[in-house]
Order: C-alpha cells, then sequence, then structure tokens
C-alpha cells in the first residue's frame, strides 16, 4: 500500500485488503502498522465498556480519529469510541484506550454508551495453516468474522475464505486457526483463504 507507516487508506483489495470491510460507511480503512501489515479497526461489541483502567486519547471527531489515537500509543490495542445515544446517554466522540490484553475483558463488561473495538492485522494471502481449527460460520464481510473469532474465547488468529485463490471459491467460510502464535509452526498450506489476527495489548494487572 502505497502509504506511510500508521496512516490510514482505503484497502481495495491490495496487500490482502479486501473490497468487503466496508467499517467506515462503504469504504475499506485499513492502517499500515509499523512492521508493514495491514490492520483494521474492529468493533467487537456494541453498547459496551471493560471494567479496566483505561488512558484518555482526547475528542475524536470519527471512530476512525480514534483508532489513529490508539494506534499511535505503543501498546495500545483495544479502544472504545463514545456514540450520540446508548444505554448511557450521549457519549458522542469521547475515546478511551482499553487497558486490556486481549477482547475478553477478564474484569467484566459495563453497558454504556461506547462501541469496544480491537484491531484485526493481515499476516498471510492465499494460505491457512495446517492446525486444528473451528468453523466460525460464513460471513458476508471480513469484518463480520473477525468478530466472530473476537467473541470465542481464546480466538487470536483467524482464516476468512476468498472467492477466488489456489483452491477456488471459498467466498464467505470463517474458521478459527488454534495456532499459539503467526509463525505456524505446523506449516503453511496454499488455499483460498487469507490469514489474520489480532494486535495483542500488552499484559496489565
Amino acid at each position: 500500500l502505497s502509504v506511510g507507516l500508521g496512516e490510514l487508506c482505503e484497502g481495495d483489495g491490495e496487500c490482502g485488503t479486501g473490497n468487503g470491510l466496508n467499517n467506515c460507511g462503504g469504504w475499506d480503512v485499513y492502517r499500515k502498522s509499523a512492521n508493514g501489515r495491514s490492520e483494521f479497526p474492529i468493533k467487537i461489541k456494541a453498547d459496551a465498556e471493560c471494567r479496566s483502567s483505561d488512558e484518555w486519547l482526547g475528542w475524536q471527531s470519527t471512530m476512525e480519529k480514534c483508532a489513529a489515537a490508539c494506534a499511535a500509543k505503543t501498546g495500545c490495542a483495544y479502544f472504545i469510541y463514545g456514540k450520540a445515544s446508548g444505554p448511557q446517554g450521549s457519549k458522542a466522540g469521547r475515546c478511551y484506550w482499553e487497558k486490556v490484553s486481549d477482547s475478553s475483558c477478564s474484569s467484566g463488561w459495563e453497558v454504556d454508551s461506547y462501541d469496544f473495538y480491537g484491531f484485526a492485522v493481515f499476516i498471510k494471502e492465499n494460505a491457512e495453516c495446517n492446525s486444528n481449527d473451528e468453523k466460525l460460520g460464513d460471513f458476508s464481510t471480513m469484518e463480520q468474522c473477525a468478530a466472530a473469532c473476537a467473541a470465542k474465547e481464546g480466538c487470536e488468529y483467524f482464516i476468512y475464505g476468498k472467492a477466488s485463490g489456489p483452491q477456488g471459491d471459498k467466498a464467505g467460510r470463517c474458521y478459527w486457526e488454534k495456532v499459539s502464535d503467526s509463525s505456524c509452526s505446523s506449516g503453511w498450506e496454499a488455499d483460498s483463504y487469507d490469514f489474520y489476527g489480532f494486535k495483542s495489548g500488552h499484559s496489565y494487572v
């Protein structure tokens, strides 16, 4: 992607990005991360914040700007963005770094006028890992597949099927890849999937 590291861009199918993410209206917005991989914000839970430590990231006019503020902070992998209406009234534009290490929110959820987000990261094109897996469903967008993974305790990596690739049409198929890291020690298999993971936060006490 022809953008600087840390900048937002419209994916348009390049470098493992897709045309069906639609996470900003009808656009597919990604951020180019410091390791050169594409990452994009994913809504994990609506009308909720985690009962964790947090840090104010300022008033932000859009979710994408809140995501950018989080990405600019070392260790920020999850954030909440306030809405104009919700269970606790208007909190529009408020942006906080949620200091959790994963999307499960072990400290528990609180109903509030925020949506909770993380970052999914593109790792490998046209591949799945020769590991155990679990089908999460069939979804029309990669964002929905990522959200399904985030909703499963322990799911950190997933594959999302494409309409064309080494093994033909597998569009919309979504699987949890049960691996401990992105290196896939059991080996890669060429297939009509792209392999993704979640950006990890630090461990907080």
